[in-house]
C-alpha cells in the first residue's frame, strides 16, 4: 500500500519561486569588476530568470541542451542558474582557471550550444573560439569594448533577455532530469563531467541548510567565496533563496581587502571558501587592523583547515570555522563539523581535537571505510580505511563515460580519500589515497603534519610529499612557503614539529619555495610537487635509519 500524499517533483524552479513569493525584497548584492556595489532582490532575480528562460526557448534551447557559463559570482550568473535549469536545459558552469586544453575539451565534450561570459574573461574565448566548433552563440554578461574583440562575434546578455516577458509557467518534469554540469579539475587525464539532477540539487540544498550543517536562516547574510563555476558555490545559490537569506556575490576579484569590505558594509554573517581565502583575509586584517565583526560562521573545505587558523578566527575575530568534507561528485557537501552535546561536555583538549575533523555525515549520505592492514593498529572503536560513499546527491557515473563503471556492485562511490570514523560519529579525512606516505610499511598522514606546521608563525603554506628512500621506500619531505618578511629555518621548523608528532613521522628534510602550485579550485597541486621533487636526494645522514615507531 502506498501513502496518500501528493507526489510533486522536486525542481530547482521551485526554489526561486519560493524566494520570490515569500522573500521578494531580501537583498541580492553584487560587487562588479569596477568595484561598484549593485543591489537587487529575489523578486528582481526571479523576474530576470524568467525573461532568460523565455529567451532561451525562443532561441530553440530544448530539454537536455547544454548552456555554458564562463563567469564568476554575479547576479546575472545567478539568473542563469535558474533560467537555464528551470526549462529543463542543463547549466554547464565552466571553470575559467583550467588550462586552455582542458577548456577546449570540456566545452566540446559537453556539446554546449551557447555560452555566457563575463567581460573580464573574454580574452579566453578570443584564444579558443576557433577550436569550439559546436558553440553557436556567445553572450556577454555586461558591457564590452567590441573594438578590442572585433574577430569574435558577441551578443549582449541584457539585449538577449530584454524583449521577453518576466513571467513564465515553469514546466514540470521528472525530478531526475539533469539540471547542471560541472567537470572535475582532475590532475590526471581529461576532466570528468558530474551531471546533477533537479532532485539531487534540491535534496542537497535542503540537507546542507539545516541547523546541524550550514545552519542558514532568513536572518543570515551569506557570501560564498567558493566560485559559482565550481560545485555550485558550495550550494549557496540554492540554499540562500531556499532559506530567505540575503546573498552577497563577490564578483570577479577576490582578495583580503574586498572580502573585509563586503563583510563590513553588507553585514555578512556566513561564508564558504577554501583555506587560502581565509589566509588572504587574515593577512589583510593584520595589515589594516580592520575587523569582520558581523561574520559569525565560515564553512571551509577543499583541503584540511589548520588548527591555528580555526583558533585564531575564533579567538581574535569571533568567527567559528566549520570544516567541510565534500567533492564535485557529492554536490559538494558530504560531512560538516558541527558540535554535538556529547562532544560539548568533553575536556577542552578532547573537544578541540574532535572539532578539527571533517565532521558528521549529513542525513542521506552513507559512508563505508574499506580497511587497510597497515591501519589496523588503532583501537577498535576508531575505524579507518579508504572512504566510499553513496546517497541521493552522489554521482553514479560521469557524463558520456560509461566504462569503466565508477561504482562497486553495491552502488558505493570511491572518493580517493583515506578516513577514520570515531566513537562520536565524526569523520576525519586522514589523507588522499594517492598522497599517503608509506614508510617501511607504516602509514604517515601528510595532512596531519601540514596542519600542525601551519601553526608556526612563520609558515604561510605547507605541503608534505613522500620522496624515495633506498631503505624505507618513502620518507616525508616538508615544503614551506614562508610568511612574507620572515626567514624560518629548517631546524626551527623541525624543533616545532618534534614534540607534536610521532618521531617516525618527522620529515627527513625541509625545503623552502616562493609559492605553491595550485589547482583551479584553490588546492595545493601535489602532483606538480611530486614531479618537481621526483629526484630529490634526502640528506645522506638520513639514508640508513629512520626513527622507529614507538
Amino acid at each position: 500500500m502506498l501513502g496518500l500524499m501528493q507526489d510533486k517533483p522536486l525542481l530547482i524552479s521551485d526554489i526561486i519561486t519560493y524566494a520570490e513569493t515569500y522573500h521578494p525584497l531580501r537583498e541580492v548584492i553584487w560587487r562588479t569588476a569596477s568595484g561598484s556595489i549593485c543591489h537587487s532582490n529575489y523578486s528582481t532575480v526571479a523576474g530576470r530568470a524568467k525573461k532568460l528562460a523565455n529567451a532561451l526557448r525562443a532561441y530553440g534551447i530544448k530539454t537536455g541542451d547544454r548552456v555554458a557559463t564562463l563567469a564568476t559570482n554575479s547576479t546575472r550568473h545567478l539568473e542563469l542558474y535558474y533560467g537555464v535549469s528551470g526549462i529543463g536545459a542543463i547549466l554547464h558552469t565552466v571553470n575559467p582557471r583550467l588550462y586552455d586544453e582542458q577548456l577546449i575539451y570540456i566545452i566540446n565534450h559537453a556539446e554546449d550550444r551557447m555560452l555566457f561570459v563575463d567581460p573580464e574573461l573574454i580574452p579566453i574565448l578570443v584564444r579558443l573560439r576557433e577550436q569550439l566548433p559546436r558553440l553557436e552563440q556567445i553572450f556577454v554578461l555586461g558591457d564590452v569594448d567590441r573594438s578590442a574583440v572585433e574577430n569574435l562575434e558577441l551578443e549582449s546578455y541584457d539585449d538577449f533577455i530584454e524583449p521577453h516577458a518576466a513571467a513564465i509557467a515553469w514546466p514540470s518534469f521528472d525530478e531526475r532530469t539533469a539540471s547542471s554540469l560541472c567537470y572535475t579539475s582532475g590532475t590526471t587525464g581529461n576532466p570528468k563531467g558530474v551531471l546533477y539532477s533537479h532532485r539531487s540539487t534540491v535534496l542537497h540544498a535542503m540537507n546542507a541548510a539545516h541547523t546541524n550543517a550550514y545552519g542558514i536562516s532568513v536572518h543570515d547574510v551569506a557570501m560564498p567565496l567558493t566560485p559559482m563555476f565550481h560545485v555550485n558555490a558550495g550550494g549557496l545559490p540554492y540554499i540562500a533563496p531556499l532559506c530567505g537569506a540575503a546573498l552577497v556575490l563577490i564578483g570577479p576579484k577576490i582578495d583580503g581587502e574586498i572580502m573585509q569590505s563586503l563583510i563590513e558594509s553588507e553585514g555578512v554573517s556566513f561564508t564558504t571558501g577554501v583555506p587560502t581565502m581565509v589566509t588572504m583575509l587574515m593577512e589583510y586584517l593584520d595589515r589594516s587592523g580592520k575587523r569582520i565583526d558581523s561574520l559569525k560562521r565560515a564553512v571551509i573545505g577543499g583541503s584540511s583547515v589548520p588548527a591555528a587558523m580555526i583558533d585564531r578566527m575564533r579567538t581574535q575575530y569571533g568567527c567559528k570555522i566549520m570544516q567541510l568534507w565534500g567533492m564535485t561528485e557529492t554536490s559538494p557537501v558530504g560531512a560538516l563539523c558541527t558540535e554535538t552535546p556529547a562532544v560539548s561536555v568533553l575536556p577542552e583538549a578532547m573537544r578541540r581535537e574532535i572539532m578539527l575533523k571533517a565532521g558528521r555525515v549529513l542525513f542521506g549520505m552513507e559512508v563505508k571505510l574499506v580497511g587497510d592492514e597497515s591501519m589496523a593498529t588503532s583501537p577498535e572503536r576508531i575505524r579507518k580505511g579508504a572512504l566510499w560513499v553513496r546517497g541521493p546527491w552522489t554521482a553514479k557515473a560521469y557524463f558520456k563515460q560509461e566504462d569503466p563503471p565508477i561504482l562497486d556492485k553495491d552502488g558505493w562511490f570511491p572518493t580517493g580519500d583515506v578516513a577514520a570514523l570515531d566513537e562520536y560519529g565524526f569523520l576525519q579525512i586522514l589523507d588522499r589515497t594517492k598522497d599517503v606516505i608509506k614508510s617501511g610499511g607504516e602509514w604517515i598522514s601528510s595532512i596531519d603534519i601540514e596542519n600542525i606546521v601551519c601553526g608556526h608563525p612563520e609558515v604561510r603554506q605547507a605541503a608534505v610529499i613522500g620522496v624515495h628512500h633506498p631503505k624505507w621506500e618513502e620518507r616525508p619531505l616538508l615544503i614551506i612557503v614562508p610568511v612574507p618578511g620572515t626567514s624560518p629555518t629548517k631546524k626551527g621548523l623541525l624543533d616545532y614539529l618534534r614534540p607534536r608528532i610521532a618521531s617516525w613521522w618527522m620529515p627527513d628534510d625541509v625545503v623552502f619555495v616562493d609559492d605553491m602550485p595550485m589547482t583551479a579550485t584553490g588546492k595545493i597541486r601535489k602532483t606538480s610537487l611530486r614531479e618537481r621533487f621526483r629526484d630529490y636526494q634526502l640528506p645522506k645522514k638520513q639514508n640508513s635509519s629512520r626513527p622507529q615507531q614507538p
